[in-house]
């Protein structure tokens, strides 16, 4: 991590639900996550992640193996009967 201080506002309460921190970008797309959110999402050094765009925002979760088989179907099911999206 690098040793700037990247914490604009917000602060690790113990209950992280709905909690807000900002970072800065760096360079090469690198944003530094504080150390309890990872924590909390279960996450670990080391540990890949999906990075999900949705809603106009960034999500980003824990890929493991139960995701990952999950995500798979979910486009294996848009490739065979197309997107849903706009359908009533």
């Amino acid at each position: 991590m690098s040793g700037a201080n990247d914490n604009d506002f917000g602060g690790t309460e113990k209950d992280l639900e709905g909690q807000m921190v900002t970072r800065k970008v760096q360079d090469g797309g690198r944003i530094n996550f504080p150390e309890d959110y990872l924590d909390h999402s279960g996450v670990d050094t080391g540990d890949r992640v999906f990075i999900i765009v949705e809603d106009g925002g960034l999500r980003v979760i824990e890929a493991d193996s139960k995701r990952l088989a999950a995500t798979g179907v979910a486009e294996g099911m848009k490739m065979i009967f197309g997107s849903s999206e706009g359908d009533d």
